[in-house]
């Protein structure tokens, strides 16, 4: 129970004149008795109808969500009795999830409803489970809110994100093909051009330069299907959050977008997770059965306290791999000792293959850095993020040497990045 501003004036005014009863005679003395009983049987008829307030809670929900991405819902409220009702609402955030956690006063009519919506932000892939919605009801007289807690079951099923519609058909040309202008040999001719100094004397059509009286070139269309690799850490470091997610569900998200891109090029996709040791294991496979396969692996597999072991991963994948294909490492390169490995790692799989390695800038560390000095402890901060910084440009130019590709950037934009990089290495014909 909690008393409300009137129920307090009034106790007060009892209170006054119990105070003036003590200096006063019959019949003042006992004055304050009757107002201190009205307002006890006041009270006494709140917790009744507080306690008998027909009231209903339905929580409206998406069927599904996506990680890291906005989720709205609707709860509400409706009142079955006869009186219009007061209370103050408070939904706790499911564990998973972030949203704001506040306390809705809502005022509901007679036999009416009232909505109130809400949004989270999901930071865990799984269910989400909602159980209770604690309530302040106000009494009948204004005196008092009264406690009650109301059972409402809920869950929301949490994926890793997905293209969004206005990034489904960028870069495809036509669904499940890829194809690239070269003169020469191909697989259909498409036209004829004239000739470019540059051009193979092999792709001259001579019946046609006869015709014309001028060199013609056959300009025939090759399509492209690669093979992509992912490899994501899992490891001890995965689990520091970036932003909202932790870095692992910001990897986890770029590789079920990246995946869903190059399943409609209808390239081969498959899947490593490691941490010591690979954990999922998916060769490369076609479609849109192996992009739910790969996303089936997404949710079942954990972050884990092991220190990581891109090396393991590596060793997995040159087993599987009999042509060349793009491999996309997702991990961090701010550990001196996971940076190391990584280099190994790309020693270890090119030239065969094209590593891609997608790694998130630690802002903080950056801010560290250019931050001025105001405590005693400020320069050795920044001397330590300047350091950090200073190995991690190091560790890209050397993955750079070695024949690597390196994409960089904060949590907020890394799988925009991605994509249009892969986007581009596809138009360049560079895999």
């Amino acid at each position: 129970m909690h008393i409300s501003l009137r129920g307090y004036l009034l106790i007060l005014l009892v209170m006054m004149l119990g105070i003036i009863g003590q200096w006063s005679t019959e019949p003042l003395q006992h004055l304050w008795r009757y107002p201190a009983a009205a307002v006890i049987l006041a009270l006494l008829y709140e917790v009744f109808y507080a306690k008998r307030a027909a009231v209903d809670f339905q929580r409206s929900l998406p069927p599904r969500a996506a990680l890291g991405r906005k989720t709205k819902g609707i709860l509400t409220v409706s009142n079955r009795s006869g009186l219009p009702l007061k209370l103050k609402l408070h939904q706790p955030i499911p564990s998973g999830a972030e949203g704001e956690s506040c306390i809705y006063n809502l005022t509901v009519a007679s036999h009416g409803t009232q909505s109130q919506p809400f949004v989270i932000f999901p930071q865990t892939l799984g269910n989400l489970h909602w159980d209770s919605i604690y309530t302040r009801v106000q009494g009948f007289f204004g005196l008092a809110w009264w406690n009650r807690k109301f059972t409402v079951p809920g869950q929301l099923s949490v994926d890793p994100d997905y293209l969004h519609h206005d990034e489904r058909n960028i870069g495809i040309k036509k669904t499940g093909d890829y194809n690239k202008l070269r003169a020469g040999g191909g697989s259909e001719l498409l036209f004829l051009r004239d000739y470019r100094p540059g051009d193979s004397i092999r792709a001259i059509d001579w019946k046609a330069t006869a015709r014309s009286g001028k060199h013609m070139v056959r300009v025939f269309t090759e399509e492209q299907h690669l093979s992509i690799v992912f490899a994501i850490d899992a490891g001890r470091t995965s689990g520091i959050h970036a932003g909202r997610l932790s870095r692992y569900h910001h990897y986890v998200n770029i590789c079920a977008r990246l995946a869903q891109k190059a399943v409609a090029h209808n390239d081969l996709i498959g899947l490593v997770v490691y941490a010591e040791k690979p954990l999922v294991c998916l060769p490369p496979a076609r479609g849109n059965p192996a992009l739910a396969k790969l996303r089936e692996a997404l949710m079942s597999a954990k972050p884990m306290a092991q220190e990581s072991n891109p090396l393991a991963a590596a060793s997995e994948l040159r087993r599987w791999l009999r042509h060349r294909s793009l491999v996309v490492l997702l991990s961090d390169l701010d550990i001196s000792d996971v940076s190391s490995q990584i280099i190994n790692t790309v020693k270890l799989l090119s030239p065969k293959h094209l590593p891609l390695i997608a790694t998130l800038e630690d802002e903080q560390i950056a801010a560290l850095a250019a931050a001025p000095a105001e405590r005693m402890i400020d320069p050795y901060n920044a001397l330590a993020a300047m350091e950090i910084s200073h190995m991690v440009r190091s560790t890209i130019l050397s993955l750079q040497r070695l024949g690597a590709c390196v994409v960089r950037d904060n949590a907020d934009h890394l799988d925009d990045s991605v994509l249009r990089f892969y986007e581009r290495l596809r138009q360049r014909h560079s895999v």
